[in-house]
């Protein structure tokens, strides 16, 4: 039986960015996700205090409740105020989850926001986006390939992938730092084609213009059972994983 708890990772690495750029980014990636689908509006974020506000249509409110919300008094922060609060110009870990609801149920979304500044070794950020369960519109293919390209895109990623976390399990390996395959990949170097061909996938796609491809492993959603499908996944992740493309880039 094949999992329906589809989920979305991309990774990227960038130079420090403070409160108020990253609080900007992240409003324009949603106004990007309003475009994709009608369920990415009305949103919330999940933490005690916000989880009942929506953030305005118009974002009037946006910067306010984003600041309150990738705050932790548990972290360090550059550059606050005298009272110990942050700023505009602060820089540090930041985390923030947005969704369509204030509890889970199986009609819910998350979207899961990582800046994780780090003065030693540079800023290694992510985003987890997990699915709804019962809405099948956000298990076409075509509207995860979209989702999957605009996210890449928009934060630059260095791997980005749509996945069922079962599947991850049977084919992840220790010595990758993204993991491992997913259902649909996105590759920002189309070098990856060297290695992989049409022969050992669904389908490969290329933009004119831009260095980028996506792969698709199968079909339909891999199956955790089938047997196939993990072994399709292993064989290609023991391709690719030798020549760095399921590592970070930068080291």
């Amino acid at each position: 039986m094949k999992e329906k708890k589809l989920r979305l990772k991309a990774y990227w690495q960038h130079e420090p960015m403070t409160i108020r750029e990253f609080s900007n980014k992240a409003k324009e990636y949603l106004k990007i996700l309003t475009i994709l689908h009608p369920k990415f509006t009305n949103l919330l974020i999940w933490k005690t205090g916000l989880d009942k506000i929506v953030i305005k249509d118009d974002y009037s409110n946006f910067e306010e409740l984003f600041y309150k919300g990738a705050y932790d008094n548990q972290l360090v922060y550059t550059n606050l105020d005298q009272k110990g609060f942050i700023t505009n110009e602060s820089t540090g870990p930041f985390r923030i989850t947005f969704s369509n609801k204030r509890k889970h149920t199986d009609d819910v979304f998350s979207i899961t926001l990582n800046e994780n500044y780090n003065p030693l070794f540079g800023n290694f950020s992510s985003i987890q986006f997990n699915f709804p369960e019962n809405d099948p519109s956000f298990f076409e293919w075509e509207f995860c390939k979209n989702i999957l390209e605009h996210t890449a895109s928009f934060w630059k990623a260095e791997f980005a992938n749509i996945y069922t976390f079962d599947f991850m399990d049977k084919v992840e390996s220790m010595n990758t730092t993204f993991g491992s395959l997913g259902w649909i990949n996105y590759f920002p170097n189309n070098k990856v084609l060297d290695l992989v061909t049409i022969k050992d996938v669904d389908s490969i796609i290329t933009s004119l213009g831009s260095a980028h491809c996506i792969i698709t492993l199968t079909n339909e959603i891999p199956d955790v059972n089938n047997q196939e499908d993990i072994n399709k996944a292993i064989y290609l992740r023991d391709i690719i994983a030798p020549k760095g493309f399921l590592n970070w880039a930068k080291q």
